[in-house]
């Protein structure tokens, strides 16, 4: 059995290994059901501003990291 976290704003990391972990998550961070390999929840993910939806398409290493530091800033 595998237990799932969920990542706060207080308790976000940048390290490509968390966001590789967050990813294969099945739970956002708000705590609903998100699909894996996506950051955040459909709810959450309409709420971005299309600039930060963007480039959660990137991959990590090329833009990833930033648009994702950008979606924190914004929910926080």
């Amino acid at each position: 059995m595998t237990t799932t976290q969920t990542t706060t704003p207080t308790s976000f990391d940048i390290r490509s290994s968390s966001l590789v972990a967050e990813l294969r998550r099945d739970q956002c961070q708000c705590g609903n059901a998100k699909k894996a390999g996506r950051p955040f929840c459909l709810p959450c993910f309409r709420t971005l501003p299309a600039s930060v939806q963007n480039g959660l398409y990137r991959r990590i290493g090329r833009g990833y990291e930033r648009a994702r530091q950008r979606a924190q800033d914004y929910f926080s």
